[in-house]
């Protein structure tokens, strides 16, 4: 049951940041352009990503979609993190979820959680940046 409703979170995440979009991009034809072309193909990397927890290839991807839409890159750092544990990653499912906000009043409360909980992991797994952000964070709220 609870697999279920995360599962449906993540949908409805999906469906909010494919409709928002963010990032950005050039097009030209029908061709995405990113602006840090990858060194190899994107599906080997990506497929690096899903099926080996290649950390490398994460930051390598994670690099390519600087300037695309992060929609799509969401489900790689939930591989990573959900998976793989990768702290970075936690933190990026965090900023993925956030970054379309300007204020965080804006957040609809489930997509409020489940960004507090992975930077929550993100800290508890080490990562400092993360942990500034949650201590401001807490800081802000206590306000």
């Amino acid at each position: 049951m609870v697999h279920n409703k995360n599962f449906q979170l993540l949908i409805s995440v999906s469906l909010l940041l494919t409709i928002s979009g963010c990032g950005r991009v050039e097009k030209t034809s029908d061709k995405i352009v990113s602006m840090n072309q990858p060194s190899r193909l994107l599906n080997e990397i990506k497929s690096d990503v899903v099926f080996k927890g290649d950390t490398n290839a994460y930051i390598e991807l994670d690099i390519v979609y600087n300037d695309l839409n992060h929609e799509e890159f969401i489900y790689y750092a939930l591989v990573m993190a959900n998976k793989y544990d990768y702290p970075q990653a936690y933190f990026d499912v965090y900023w993925c979820l956030t970054e379309l906000y300007k204020d965080f009043s804006e957040i609809d409360s489930l997509t409020m959680e489940m960004s507090l909980k992975y930077l929550t992991l993100a800290a508890d797994k080490g990562h400092s940046q993360a942990r500034e952000v949650l201590e401001d964070f807490r800081k802000s709220s206590s306000e």
